[in-house]
C-alpha cells in the first residue's frame, strides 16, 4: 500500500549551510498493517508524517501509495489525496475553538466523501467515549476528550492509512493507554492501516510491530538517485 524509497529531506541552517534532516532508503506499510517509529522528539518523526501526508514535499525520493507518487502530485492534488486516502491525529489536536466536537469530525469529512454522513460522524464519537460530549467545544472537554476527538476526526472520511503523530504526548497516563487502545481498536475493526510515531515506552508496549527511528533514518547521497 505505502512504499518509501530512497526519500530525503533537507533543511538549510542559519549559516546558509544544507543539513539533512530525512533520509529513508526504504519503507513500507501493508493495508491493515499497525506500525510504530520510536524515536526522540526533533528527530524527524513528524517530518516524515509530513511527508507521507503531502503537507511537505521531499528533496529527492519516491512515496508510493496504492501505485501513485504522491511526490508528483501538485499541492491541490496532494490535498485532494489526502483527503480520500489518509487520516492524521495531530500530537497538539488542531480542533477548532469555535466548533463543537461534531462539527469538528463533520468539518473534516467536507473535504472528503463522506461530507453529508452525520450518523458515522456521530458513531465515531461514540466509540471514543464523546457520545455525551459530541455538542461540547474544546474548551469544555479535557485534553484527553479533546485527543479522541482528534482520532475522530482522523477516521471521518475513513481512510486508507492513518498517522498519529505523537498522540498521547499531551495527556496523562491514564488517558495514554486508553486512546491508544481506541486507536487501534478502530482502525483493526475498519481495516484502516496506522503508521504512529512516539517517543514513550509506554506506547511503544502496545504494539508488536516498531522500528526504531534511528535505524531507519540514515544520511543518504542528495546528489545520486541511487544509494
Amino acid at each position: 500500500m505505502l512504499k518509501i524509497t530512497n526519500l530525503v529531506k533537507n533543511y538549510r541552517d542559519p549559516d546558509g549551510n544544507i543539513n539533512q534532516i530525512l533520509g529513508i532508503k526504504s519503507f513500507e506499510i501493508a493495508a491493515g498493517q499497525q506500525r510504530v517509529i520510536r524515536g526522540p522528539s526533533g528527530g524527524g518523526k513528524t517530518t516524515l508524517l509530513n511527508l507521507i501526508a503531502g503537507i511537505l514535499t521531499p528533496d529527492r525520493g519516491e512515496i508510493q501509495f496504492d501505485g501513485v507518487d504522491i511526490c508528483k502530485l501538485s499541492e491541490g492534488g496532494r490535498d485532494k489525496f489526502r483527503s480520500a486516502k489518509i487520516g492524521y491525529v495531530f500530537q497538539t489536536f488542531n480542533l477548532l475553538a469555535g466548533f463543537t466536537a461534531l462539527e469538528n469530525v463533520r468539518l473534516a469529512m467536507s473535504f472528503g466523501k463522506r461530507k453529508h454522513d452525520l450518523a458515522r460522524a456521530v458513531s465515531l464519537l461514540q466509540r471514543v467515549g464523546l457520545g455525551d460530549r459530541m455538542h461540547h467545544r474544546p474548551s469544555q472537554l479535557s485534553v484527553g476528550q479533546q485527543q479522541r476527538v482528534a482520532a475522530a476526526r482522523g477516521l471521518a472520511n475513513k481512510p486508507r492509512l492513518l498517522l498519529a503523530d505523537e498522540p498521547t504526548a499531551n495527556v496523562d497516563p491514564a488517558n495514554q493507554a486508553i486512546i491508544i487502545d481506541l486507536i487501534k481498536s478502530v482502525c483493526r475493526d475498519e481495516q484502516v492501516a496506522l503508521l504512529l510515531v512516539t517517543h514513550s515506552d509506554e506506547v511503544t508496549a502496545q504494539f508488536s510491530d516498531v522500528i526504531q527511528f534511528n535505524e531507519l533514518n540514515s544520511v543518504l547521497p542528495f546528489n545520486s538517485s541511487k544509494v
